[in-house]
Parts: structure tokens; C-alpha cells; sequence
């Protein structure tokens, strides 16, 4: 064995070892299952890993096996992306655009000479666990990005006609949000609260306080809060807001963990969520989409299977681990390993990981409303408020 493979069959050999003490496997016959892939996979370091980035590829690949939203490496060597500032990618009724600041410029016919439908398909294989729908906007994220910082050439349709523009890439870099809470009111008296994050450093138990004060003082008669693309973060502080929904105390999620290392048994728990003075006892609408996810699906779960409010938009991600995060050395530098620590069930029972939240009433994004720039879900969620209000 060469001293390059020693140090790839070592790096494997900890994440396999780490997963096999800290994963929440149903049972021991599905850890033997898991073991048994490894087993498999050992074999191939040699013939498919040539250098470090082969390496972490190929550690993606494997642990996308889990089919676990939150088990997955975090930063590793090389792990440096660049992508056009302020551009995305969109996909809407099988067509893909680019956005820029909300705005279409143009219909997406090839990615630095890919097709963007084979572009995706390509970032779709190291996205693992969560729904279908969630896993493509997540890979959508990559597909303007490279690992160097060469300029990307795009082919777009604008105005009938086939255009090529040349994008220079920067490095990205994770950026808090600068305004993580909107609010404002509507005609009716109707509340509209944004959450973007449930981060601790984008949002605090103050935040939540302060809001329900200036919504009470202004006498709203309903509130639609609006959780689309916000990806989780402290559940407590969702739990903080959900209990001024709330008269009685309700059950909010049920978890199953490890009892310890050595065996594969699990440990049930139960979230409740007890009552906070101001209770707002009024009509609640959520906006939804493929995005929610983690912590945000704990509020979005627990709102709806308690019967607290309607949920208007797109099924949500699907997937919590509550994940514990472990570094290991790498040669002269080290890599992440985020490990799921926990099975996740909604109040009503069913599991959340790769399912996500249905809403009540579906409300999927249409082209003609993308280039009007027209909010079609909030545009609901108001009606949808004003007949709660005089019912």
C-alpha cells in the first residue's frame, strides 16, 4: 500500500468508525448493512481515488448512502467555490433561468457547454436525504459555481434570441442575512412577519418578543408568517415563538437518539411547547416551499399538526439530525464530518427525513408570475387571511 492510499483508507476508516458510534440506526441490521458497504467500498480507493479531491468526492458519495440530510462532510481541503455575484439559477415548469436581484434576464440553454438539465443531474448526486424537490434546489446552487475562478460562458435566450455572456466568478463566501426579519401590516389589519433564518446570530428571543409587541399594540386580526427558503437553525428559538400561539401545552416533535455507542438502541423524546404570555389567539397563515427544512420544519410541523395554522405554498425539504460536528487531521490540513444524532417525527407520528410538510393548499411557481415579478403565494395568503377573519 502506497503512503497515498495509507492516508485515504485511514480518513475512511475515521468516518467510518465515527458514523458506526454516533449514527441513529433503526437497528442492528441496518448498521450491518452499512458495514457491509463499507466493506465494499474500501476496495475501491485504489482504483477510483487519484488525488485529494477524487478523495472527498468519493467520501460524499458514500455517506449520500445514508440518505441523510444532515450526515455530511463539512469543510475539507480544496473545498472553495466561485460563482458570478448576485446571479442564481432557477427552475420553473422544466425551464431553467438566471436571476439576478429577482429579476429574469434570460432562459438558461447551456452552462459553459452543458445542457443545464445534465449540469443538475451531476450536482444531484453528493445531495443526499431530503425530498426530491429540496434536493434540486440545493443543486441548483451549484450550477454557476467551479472550483477555479475561470469566467463562466452562458447561453440565454432573451427576447427570441440566443445570446452567449461571459460571467466572472468570485469567491463565495457566507454572508448572514442584513435584514432577517420584515414585517408590515396590510389592509384588514392583516400581519405579514418574514423569517429568513432561525440562526442564533440572525434572530434572538428579544427579536421575537419585540415583533409580538409592535403586532398586539397595532391590533392585527391575522398574521402570515413567511418562512419560505429559510433553512433552519436554534429550534428554541422557533419553540419561543410558537408558545404565544398557544393556550395549553402541545407536543411539538419526537426524536429517537442512541442510548450509547456500543448498542443500536434508541431513546425515545417528546417537545412540548408550554404557553408564553401575550397569547395571540388569532388566525395564523405560514408560506411554505421547498427550502424549509430542519429547524424551520420543527415550527412548520408543529404549527400544523397541532391545528394552530394554514400552510400555503410547497412541500418543505424534509430532513433534521440535530448533527454533531467532528474534525479530523488531513495530511497537513484537517476535513469536517457532520453526523446526524437523531431520528426525527413530526407530532403526528410520521417521519420527516425525505418526506418534508405538505401544505394545505398548494401553490407551485409559474413562469408568467416569475417575469411579473408577482408573489402568487402571498397573493393567496392574504385572501386566504381575510376569509379567516370573517369567518
Amino acid at each position: 500500500m502506497t503512503d497515498k492510499n495509507l492516508v485515504y483508507q485511514t480518513a475512511f476508516g475515521l468516518v467510518f468508525k465515527a458514523t458506526k458510534n454516533t449514527f441513529p440506526f433503526e437497528n442492528k441490521k441496518e448498521f450491518l448493512s452499512f458495514k457491509k458497504y463499507y466493506d465494499q467500498e474500501k476496495s475501491k480507493i485504489l482504483p477510483l481515488v487519484k488525488n485529494d479531491e477524487d478523495f472527498f468526492i468519493f467520501l460524499e458519495n458514500f455517506l449520500s448512502e445514508l440518505k441523510n440530510s444532515h450526515t455530511k462532510l463539512g469543510f475539507y481541503p480544496g473545498k472553495i467555490f466561485f460563482k458570478p455575484s448576485g446571479y442564481r439559477t432557477v427552475l420553473i415548469e422544466k425551464r431553467f433561468f438566471l436571476n439576478k436581484k429577482n429579476k429574469i434576464i434570460g432562459e438558461i440553454l447551456a452552462i459553459d457547454g452543458q445542457e443545464p438539465k445534465k449540469a443538475l443531474a451531476l450536482a444531484l448526486k453528493n445531495i443526499s436525504g431530503p425530498t426530491k424537490q429540496y434536493a434540486i434546489q440545493k443543486g441548483l446552487n451549484f450550477l454557476l459555481a467551479d472550483k477555479g475562478r475561470k469566467p463562466l460562458q452562458i447561453k440565454l435566450k432573451m427576447n427570441n434570441k440566443n445570446i452567449w455572456r461571459k460571467l466572472e466568478r468570485q469567491k463565495i463566501i457566507y454572508q448572514p442575512y442584513k435584514k432577517n426579519i420584515e414585517t408590515k401590516i396590510f389592509s384588514n389589519n392583516i400581519g405579514y412577519w418574514k423569517i429568513r433564518s432561525w440562526e442564533n446570530k440572525q434572530i434572538s428571543d428579544e427579536d421575537i418578543e419585540t415583533t409580538l409587541r409592535y403586532f398586539s399594540n397595532n391590533k392585527i386580526r391575522a398574521l402570515i408568517i413567511d418562512l419560505r427558503g429559510n433553512l433552519g437553525g436554534n429550534s428554541n428559538i422557533a419553540k419561543t415563538l410558537a408558545s404565544h400561539f398557544f393556550n395549553k401545552q402541545v407536543l411539538f416533535s419526537i426524536t429517537k437518539r442512541r442510548k450509547a455507542k456500543s448498542n443500536f438502541i434508541l431513546r425515545t423524546s417528546y417537545s412540548y411547547v408550554r404557553p408564553q404570555k401575550p397569547y395571540l389567539e388569532l388566525p395564523i397563515v405560514l408560506l411554505i416551499d421547498t427550502l424549509g427544512f430542519s429547524s424551520n420544519e420543527y415550527f412548520i410541523a408543529g404549527m400544523k399538526d397541532n391545528k394552530r395554522a394554514i400552510l400555503l405554498g410547497e412541500t418543505t425539504g424534509g430532513g433534521s439530525g440535530n448533527p454533531i460536528k467532528l474534525i479530523f487531521p488531513f495530511k497537513k490540513s484537517f476535513f469536517e464530518l457532520f453526523i446526524s444524532t437523531w431520528l426525527y417525527f413530526r407530532p403526528n407520528g410520521q417521519p420527516l427525513e425525505g418526506r418534508g410538510i405538505k401544505p394545505h393548499i398548494i401553490i407551485k411557481p409559474r413562469i408568467k408570475d416569475l417575469l411579473a415579478q408577482n408573489d402568487a403565494v402571498l397573493r393567496r395568503a392574504r385572501a386566504e387571511a381575510k376569509r379567516l377573519i370573517k369567518r
